[in-house]
């Protein structure tokens, strides 16, 4: 969860960041300050790449944030075949989730039963299934 909590951070920040960024190059775009003709598409490239991160980034983990107040999960019950860098884990099925290894430790080739949130498959529980 703490994984969860600062990349989600840093992307708000980063949106905020680049929301700023594109007011400026707005403003000098509505003013006709640019030098070369190259610079008058910064605006369109900032407001596309500030779509982008909010789209594919911020608004998922958004709506997963919600879901994990509520406690509303998918279950899954897999064996891990991998655990890669950074903050990965690969089950025997093919499917990549990711999961913060400073609350978490895992062994490979065992079974877990494990929650996972919807929009970002970020696993927030590892519970150990013995056999």
């Amino acid at each position: 969860m703490i994984y969860f909590v600062v990349t989600s951070v840093f992307l708000a920040v980063a949106a905020l960041a680049l929301f700023i960024y594109f007011l400026m190059a707005f403003r000098r775009f509505q003013e006709q300050k640019w030098a070369k003709r190259h610079q008058y598409f910064i605006p369109t490239v900032a407001a596309l790449a500030l779509f982008g991160l909010v789209a594919f980034g911020l608004a998922p983990r958004t709506f997963d944030s919600i879901d994990m107040v509520r406690g509303n999960y998918m279950v899954v019950t897999v064996e891990l075949e991998e655990l890669r860098f950074p903050q990965t884990v690969v089950t025997a099925d093919g499917s990549v989730y990711q999961y913060s290894r400073l609350e978490e430790s895992l062994q490979v080739a065992k079974t877990y039963l494990i929650h996972i949130a919807p929009r970002t498959q970020f696993a927030v529980q590892f519970d150990l299934i013995e056999r």
